[in-house]
């Protein structure tokens, strides 16, 4: 299993682990999708990688803000996301290469987006240029630390869980490899 020391060993075997962005990769915002699902999708889109499996991924907490983190994810803008250390007690974290499957407020699979790099940082330590990469709001800085800060602040006091400006992030690079069809057919691109 990959722990934070192993990020970026190449020979770490892959995982199913959680993440604040889908409480448990499993319960999103607008459904729930198992871990099985998940790797019969990508077995299906990328034959030869369902063992990079890590599991489902939406965005937010509501089916609102899934949408929308799915679509700023399809039209490219939004290439990293955020995670509290403590949603992985296990230690077991995103990695290099890990598969996800994106799915919308509705729970449906939109895209395969790959993990291309993990690093884990005190809040007040995020860079500028992830800050810009995390593609919501105004992508600056002072955004990111008073949006996402409070978002962080917030969840933290609902979860039992210390949040202070050291508090390590768990900073995720994502790029989509794979559009999924959408269940019309079409192809899930906006």
């Amino acid at each position: 299993m990959r722990t934070a020391s192993m990020i970026g060993s190449d020979s770490a075997p892959p995982i199913s682990a959680t993440n604040w962005i889908c409480l448990q990769r499993r319960n999103c915002p607008g459904g729930e999708m198992d871990i099985e699902s998940c790797t019969k999708i990508i077995a299906e889109t990328m034959p030869g990688r369902e063992d990079q499996c890590f599991g489902p991924i939406s965005i937010g907490s509501s089916p609102v803000s899934a949408d929308e983190g799915a679509r700023l994810i399809l039209d490219g803008i939004k290439t990293a996301t955020s995670s509290p250390f403590w949603e992985f007690p296990d230690g077991k974290i995103p990695y290099k290469g890990a598969l996800s499957v994106l799915l919308d407020g509705r729970g449906e699979a939109r895209a395969i987006v790959e993990t291309s790099s993990v690093d884990i940082v005190p809040f007040n330590q995020v860079s500028e240029e992830f800050a810009f990469a995390y593609g919501e709001g105004d992508r600056s800085m002072t955004w990111f630390r008073s949006k996402i800060g409070d978002w962080y602040r917030s969840y933290a006091a609902s979860s039992g869980n210390p949040f202070t400006e050291d508090t390590p992030v768990i900073c995720e690079r994502i790029t989509v490899v794979a559009v999924l069809p959408s269940s019309d057919g079409n192809s899930s691109e906006n």
